[in-house]
């Protein structure tokens, strides 16, 4: 969910899918007309269809009525065309249709080299299916490397029957070999309404991770007063990254936070931290910290590790999160190790602590902290009559502050059936 990525662009569309349109992703299905040109992939050369054709030899065709045009790359329809046999060339001056394979163009006016690939449209409406965005240009020019270059363009991932956000720009250069778009003087449309605008602003076409600003989170209350997070990725490496998520908060002052994630073959987890200094309402430093990770040691042994710890009490109502804690009233702290030995017996440690978040908790009303807490679980290997025997046994030991501590120990032999 993090990066520069298509995700960031769905996330705005979520609100414009309609049930039937959502798909893989979180984005809507652009689904093509029903008339949309077939593709022929037979390999047999341009092929040519039409009610009506004044052909010439190695020059200027003309051909009209249902009239079709296919090199099994990419087709044409229209009613009337111009087709120059010598130079390759499809010349449409009515309404027509052009379809490659993850790109549709319906245009008022256009021209393409088939031989080059490249070719001009004018008042267009644009569909690429492979990244389920639909545009509208004046003008978009295509070119052999198959970049777009579009001007006077709306571009959006909504479905076809809402338009929840849209991005309008003078220019848009869609490079689908890098996965990247570029627009220039773009303003940010959501239901209808200019939010934001840049000069240059660069947006992806693909799943793949790149280093650069997310979309901002805005709002108000009266807490806090304005609301503005910018996030920013950084793509550190296919297997960690990093993202950073300056915040202002006009009463509070500047925020920062960060999240660190990282995989390994034998481990995974996320380091996240957030930081305010001197909050302007209670003139203290703020901060919320969390560790997360998980790792295999051996083929039998794995730890687990869970921390976390806020500065005071009020911090997620006051401050909130990207996790929803507001209602919680511990703070959980935890390791865990655990020892596997396959149709034998599985050995786990765990010490358990946690952060008390509601202060008007009485002693007795909060959780004992387990230092440590030990369990096995065995079974013999082999079976005796169609009956083998097992022991499921715990060791807990309870601390806290002033109550009663104490020590558990659980004992359970059994004999089950094979």
């Amino acid at each position: 969910m993090l990066g520069v990525r298509r995700a960031a662009l769905a996330a705005l569309c979520l609100a414009c899918c309609t049930t039937r349109a959502l798909a893989a992703g979180g984005q809507c299905t652009q689904p093509l007309p029903p008339d949309a040109p077939a593709l022929d992939d037979t390999g047999n050369g341009i092929q040519l269809d039409a009610d009506r054709a004044d052909l010439v030899r190695d020059g200027l065709s003309t051909l009209s009525g249902g009239v079709s045009v296919s090199d099994g790359q990419r087709a044409f329809s229209a009613e009337e065309l111009r087709f120059d046999s010598s130079r390759s060339l499809v010349d449409i001056d009515t309404r027509s249709q052009y379809r490659e394979r993850s790109l549709y163009v319906a245009s008022e006016r256009m021209r393409f080299d088939i031989g080059a690939g490249s070719g001009r449209f004018e008042d267009s409406r644009i569909i690429l299916q492979e990244i389920r965005a639909r545009a509208g240009a004046e003008v978009m020019t295509l070119s052999e490397s198959g970049t777009a270059e579009l001007t006077g363009v709306r571009y959006t991932t909504c479905g076809p029957d809402s338009e929840a956000w849209a991005l309008h720009a003078s220019e848009i250069a869609l490079d689908r070999a890098s996965g990247l778009g570029t627009a220039r003087n773009a303003r940010l449309h959501v239901l209808g309404v200019p939010v934001l605008y840049v000069p240059w602003l660069q947006f992806p076409l693909d799943d793949q991770r790149r280093t650069g600003l997310l979309y901002p989170r805005i709002g108000t209350s009266s807490r806090n007063g304005f609301d503005l997070t910018w996030p920013v990725y950084v793509n550190l490496a296919p297997n960690y990254d990093l993202r950073i998520d300056p915040r202002w908060l006009s009463r509070r002052g500047l925020q920062m936070g960060s999240t660190f994630r990282y995989l390994g073959e034998s481990q995974e987890g996320s380091l996240r931290y957030e930081y305010l200094a001197n909050d302007q309402r209670v003139d203290d430093d703020r901060a919320f910290g969390e560790l997360s990770h998980r790792a295999l040691l051996n083929d039998r042994l794995s730890v687990a590790t869970d921390y976390a710890e806020v500065s005071d009490t009020a911090y997620f109502d006051d401050l909130g999160s990207d996790f929803d804690r507001s209602a919680l009233t511990f703070l959980p702290r935890q390791l865990r190790m655990a020892y596997t030995a396959p149709s034998a017996y599985t050995a786990s440690l765990r010490v358990s602590s946690y952060q008390v978040l509601d202060p008007s908790l009485l002693t007795t009303e909060r959780p004992y902290r387990r230092l440590p807490q030990l369990r096995v679980e065995a079974v013999t290997p082999g079976s005796l009559f169609y009956t083998r025997a097992g022991l499921s046994s715990e060791y807990v030991a309870f601390d806290g502050d002033n109550v009663v501590e104490g020590q558990r120990f659980h004992l359970n032999p059994y004999i089950r059936s094979n």
